[in-house]
C-alpha cells in the first residue's frame, strides 16, 4: 500500500470513528427525548392500557411509577421474586402501627432504576394504582445503606412518619460493575 492510499484509509477510519462517537454521544439524549415524548403522549390516564399489554406474567402489574423529569416510567409488579424483578420493579405495601401507608418499590439498578442516578430531591414522583387517583410525592432524602440495614431503616421511617411514604430501593453504586455492595434508599 502506498503512502497516499494509507493516508486516505486513515482519514476514512478517523471519519468513521468520529461519526460513531457522535452517534454514541447523541443516543442518550435522543432516547431521553423519546421517553419524555412517549410519557406525554400516553399520559398517566392510559397507564392501564400499557399494563394490560404485558403478557406472560404470573401476576399482572398493579401500579405505574413515573418520574417524568428523568424519563423513568415503569409498571410495577405486586411481587418481589427474582423472576418478576427481572421483568419489572416489584412493590410491597404495609401500614405502620399508627396507620400510615408505606409503599416500597424495589428494582434492579442496571435496568429499571438506572435513571435514579439523575434524580434530584424535590422532583415529582407519581404512583398510579388501579382504582385509585394518582399519589404524588417529592423526593425528600437519599440514603446509602448496607444490604443488611436497609430493611431496618425502612421500618424505622414507617414508624416515625405521620405522612404516607414512598420508598425506592436499588443497589448502589448504580454504575458499579459486578455485585453492588450497598443499597440506595430514596425516601419520598
Amino acid at each position: 500500500m502506498n503512502r497516499a492510499a494509507f493516508t486516505n484509509a486513515l482519514r476514512i477510519a478517523a471519519g468513521f470513528a468520529l461519526m460513531t462517537t457522535g452517534v454514541l454521544l447523541a443516543a442518550p439524549q435522543v432516547m431521553k427525548h423519546q421517553k419524555r415524548t412517549a410519557l406525554e403522549k400516553n399520559g398517566a390516564a392510559q397507564w392501564q392500557a400499557i399494563i394490560d399489554s404485558q403478557t406472560g406474567l404470573e401476576d399482572e402489574p398493579v401500579a405505574r411509577l413515573l418520574i417524568r423529569e428523568i424519563g423513568l416510567a415503569h409498571n410495577i409488579m405486586p411481587t418481589l421474586s427474582e423472576e418478576s424483578l427481572d421483568l419489572m420493579p416489584g412493590m410491597f405495601e404495609q401500614e405502620s402501627a399508627s396507620g400510615v401507608r408505606q409503599t416500597t418499590i424495589i428494582a434492579h439498578r442496571n435496568t429499571h432504576f438506572r435513571p435514579l442516578e439523575n434524580l434530584e430531591l424535590e422532583m415529582e414522583i407519581e404512583l398510579y394504582q388501579k382504582e385509585e387517583s394518582a399519589r404524588r410525592y417529592r423526593g425528600a432524602d437519599m440514603e446509602i445503606h448496607s444490604p443488611e440495614s436497609v430493611s431496618r431503616r425502612i421500618d424505622q421511617l414507617g414508624e416515625s412518619s405521620s405522612e404516607p411514604l414512598l420508598m425506592l430501593v436499588t443497589c448502589y453504586p448504580i454504575r458499579n460493575f459486578g455485585p453492588a455492595p450497598q443499597r440506595l434508599l430514596v425516601v419520598c
